[in-house]
């Protein structure tokens, strides 16, 4: 797994519309504050191991990330869970980006969101593009992220051209 993205040392980064929590990194010792996501394009799925619809959109989350690279940081939640069902689930899916551990659910209630599977789509300065509560559309993400955000795809295409 992916380790956490290093914190925004000054504010205007993606975050900067997002609950004020401090969630640590799943699997390591490290703590992020969602205020404090670099400005960079952000996928932020929040997810539970007990969760259906989580389990079939996370390999395809992944190789989305694993599509576009460095352009784009794709965090996961692990929300309202254990920590062994979640990084057990990681493993077993394949899924390497980065993701930090809720188990209260905190983070996720102060969206408000009425549950798992939530993704947001951030701008670099923090406008929320998109919040998606159930399963996300793939191809809707995609195209948020090449004709919005202006992301390029690992073969060079736009969404509009796929």
């Amino acid at each position: 797994m992916a380790p956490c993205p290093e914190p925004l040392e000054a504010g205007g980064g993606a975050g900067t519309q997002l609950p004020d929590v401090t969630l640590t990194c799943l699997g390591q010792p490290t703590e992020l504050a969602l205020r404090e996501l670099p400005a960079v394009p952000v996928v932020l799925t929040f997810w539970a191991s007990w969760c259906g619809i989580c389990r079939e959109e996370m390999p395809e989350l992944q190789r989305l990330a694993d599509e576009v690279g460095d352009q784009v940081l794709f965090l996961g939640v692990n929300a309202k869970d254990g920590e062994r069902p979640a990084r057990f689930l990681l493993d077993d899916l394949g899924v390497t980006h980065a993701n930090l551990y809720d188990p209260s659910g905190r983070s996720l209630d102060l969206l408000p969101s009425p549950g798992v599977p939530t993704t947001l789509v951030l701008a670099p300065d923090g406008e929320i593009v998109d919040k998606v509560i159930g399963a996300t559309d793939q191809e809707h993400l995609r195209t948020l992220l090449t004709e919005r955000l202006g992301v390029q795809l690992a073969d060079g295409s736009s969404a509009a051209t796929d």
